[in-house]
């Protein structure tokens, strides 16, 4: 695990502070002071206090799921993108916690339509600076005014308190009926509810899908003609997590994902968001680690 590379793209990087180089300590949520220290190019130290889960070790460090084993299920020109995506980014994990479940909804709720490393963090570490449990903001919600007026924080309360009635952490056995209740909770879409699948109940072909995505499907992937899902057509979908049941899935991003990359389609939405903030977004093409199978040069160079 490369824990930098790791820690940017998680929702639960808001629950974390940085100690130092390569040295983070979790601050809020289930196992506070447990600290995550690089020890070797790849390699992560976990500083536990007795009693911490050692399955959530393995959710939080990202071992839970090592994308170098699943190259064997894929073949083709997919199997030739996961390839330059572990060479590009090696220790790219997905930090997951299915015991901060609530904060993990909160952080991908607030990051709607935001710059998440600058607002929902501070809107994240506002909440726990004002509440001692998250899920009191449903019975106090006026003190929400201290941390911000957004419309993100103002939908909050309601969306957490029909949140908080319906799910459960066992939720996540059935990820495809749990989708299928997030949506129902008011200002939550699709990628709300694929980011709370991956990040809180590990289910990893769930594809939050983003502009980032939508980029990279275009430009590496090859793929044309697919759009983010949007509510109305995951609500009309039978399946979608574990398969792809659904009369939109020949245009959404997010089947395509599924279709391609199949148990790595998380991780791979997670390494096109790094890859296309790094480099596509600041028109770094001359140095891009994937500029072989990039559909930008084709059309660029003679």
């Amino acid at each position: 695990m490369d824990i930098e590379l790791s820690m940017y793209p998680s929702f639960l990087y808001p629950l974390f502070k940085k100690r130092g180089p390569r040295h983070y300590v979790k601050v809020l949520g289930y196992g506070g002071g447990v600290e995550l220290r690089q020890v070797g190019r790849l390699a992560v130290e976990v500083i536990a206090p007795a009693g911490v889960d050692e399955l959530w070790a393995r959710a939080v460090t990202g071992v839970w799921l090592d994308p170098g084993e699943h190259l064997d299920r894929l073949s083709g020109y997919t199997r030739i993108i996961v390839e330059h995506l572990l060479r590009a980014y090696p220790g790219l994990r997905i930090v997951a916690s299915p015991k901060d479940w609530v904060y993990v909804f909160i952080s991908a709720f607030l990051s709607r339509n935001t710059d998440f490393h600058v607002n929902t963090v501070r809107w994240v570490r506002g909440i726990a600076g004002l509440y001692e449990d998250p899920r009191d903001i449903v019975e106090d919600p006026g003190r929400l005014e201290i941390v911000g007026r957004s419309y993100q924080l103002l939908q909050l309360p309601e969306a957490l308190s029909l949140f908080l009635r319906m799910v459960s952490p066992q939720d996540c056995a059935k990820p495809d009926r749990l989708r299928r209740k997030l949506l129902t909770i008011p200002y939550v879409g699709p990628k709300v509810a694929d980011s709370y699948l991956l990040f809180a109940c590990m289910a990893s072909s769930a594809v939050p899908v983003d502009k980032n995505l939508l980029t990279f499907l275009r430009l590496v992937v090859g793929v044309e003609g697919v759009e983010a899902p949007t509510k109305v057509m995951c609500m009309r979908s039978s399946s979608c997590i574990n398969t792809v049941s659904c009369p939109y899935a020949s245009s959404c991003a997010a089947a395509a994902m599924k279709r391609l990359f199949g148990p790595l389609a998380g991780w791979v939405q997670t390494a096109s968001y790094l890859h296309v903030k790094r480099w596509c977004r600041r028109g770094r093409c001359s140095g891009c680690l994937l500029r072989a199978l990039c559909r930008r040069r084709v059309l660029e160079e003679p």
